[in-house]
């Protein structure tokens, strides 16, 4: 564990991930995702997705140094209308942040979206976000 000599323990099993921010000039976002596109994303328009995730931040790197916080995210691409997808966000469903005000250092939070596929996809990204809004803005977050 980054700034301790504690040993992880995971929400459940014996891994999880830890996320932080990427630390470039000025505000960033990174993601990790499961994605769907083309025909694998169109086959489930309509239908509703449920995720969930455990989400912990050690007090030794806690996610309260500053703004950054993390979300469970669902992000919904058309296919770029001849262009590219990436420029064609239809919308994007967010659970409630974790962060310095929802978070207590070294507890696992149950975290939920519900997201309903809309008309349109071509490319689907699911999963966790962290959001840092300037270089100094520290902290990370386990997900499970």
């Amino acid at each position: 564990m980054y700034n301790s000599d504690e040993t992880f323990t995971a929400y459940d099993g014996d891994r999880s991930f830890k996320m932080w921010g990427l630390y470039w000039d000025g505000a960033s976002e990174n993601n990790l995702f499961h994605v769907w596109e083309g025909a694998d994303a169109e086959a489930v328009v309509g239908e509703t997705i449920n995720i969930s995730a455990y989400l912990m931040s050690h007090n030794a790197d806690f996610i309260g140094q500053g703004t950054s916080h993390g979300k469970l995210v669902a992000k919904y691409f058309g296919d770029g209308n001849g262009g590219n997808w990436w420029d064609d966000m239809i919308y994007m469903d967010e659970s409630p942040v974790f962060d310095a005000s929802s978070a207590t250092a070294d507890t696992w939070d149950l975290f939920t979206l519900s997201t309903t596929v809309p008309e349109g996809v071509f490319h689907m990204e699911l999963g966790f976000m962290l959001s840092q809004p300037s270089n100094n803005d520290h902290g990370s977050i386990f997900v499970d």
